[in-house]
């Protein structure tokens, strides 16, 4: 299995009873419910904000496991009295990514949007490359992985540990925590251009000093 960046333990189980209370806006006083147990082939080391839909649908991602130990991003569906869990994408740390840490964000076509600490076709990066933006769309159900943009090492930064932030125009925003003018990662904003291509530009890049450096959390 490759190795994994920002490790650190976590359980292999999702309890997510207190977490839909934070969603839905309530609390409540019974005991949290395990709902989904992870395994390797379904997804391990679930390291990840979830987000949920206006169908009561749970999105988020696993940093290893499925089908090749690359991690993935699953969807859980409500189903009777129970939840019923699908690999969405099965990431091979190849040109579509891997390790996909901090869950996804999602946009008001349900569509979803990710981050990948490794993997990707651009740069020199040490280890399993640079590291992705990716989407996930969805079609009638149907969901199809596209890479938005593939991490330089350069001024760009790389491996993108962090979540994305969407505003109304459809703009991402993310960090990474190395990479930089500075080597200590950026700010970046991702703008959709006309045609369907993205623009990444850096917003602020890490120093070390009174700003910090190497923001791994979104």
């Amino acid at each position: 299995m490759r190795s994994t960046r920002f490790a650190h333990p976590v359980s292999r189980v999702l309890s997510v009873l207190a977490v839909m209370a934070v969603l839905m806006g309530t609390v409540s006083a019974a005991p949290p419910q395990v709902i989904h147990s992870f395994d390797e082939e379904g997804g391990e080391y679930p390291d990840s904000d979830l987000v949920m839909d206006g169908a009561g649908n749970i999105y988020g991602t696993t940093v290893t496991g499925g089908d090749i130990g690359s991690g993935t991003v699953f969807q859980l569906t409500p189903s009777g009295d129970g939840w019923t869990h699908t690999v969405l994408h099965s990431f091979t740390s190849g040109a579509d990514g891997g390790q996909p840490y901090k869950g996804v964000t999602l946009d008001p076509q349900g569509n979803l949007y990710g981050t990948a600490v490794v993997g990707g076709t651009g740069g020199a990066c040490p280890e399993d490359g640079c590291g992705v933006i990716y989407k996930l769309t969805n079609s009638g159900g149907t969901w199809t992985h596209s890479v938005l943009y593939n991490f330089t090492g350069g001024d760009d930064g790389y491996g993108p540990g962090a979540g994305l932030t969407i505003d109304p125009r459809g703009n991402l925003y993310g960090m990474t925590p190395t990479g930089g003018a500075h080597g200590l990662g950026v700010i970046y904003q991702l703008r959709p251009q006309p045609g369907g291509d993205w623009k990444l530009s850096v917003i602020h890049a890490f120093t070390g000093g009174n700003d910090g450096g190497a923001g791994s959390a979104g």
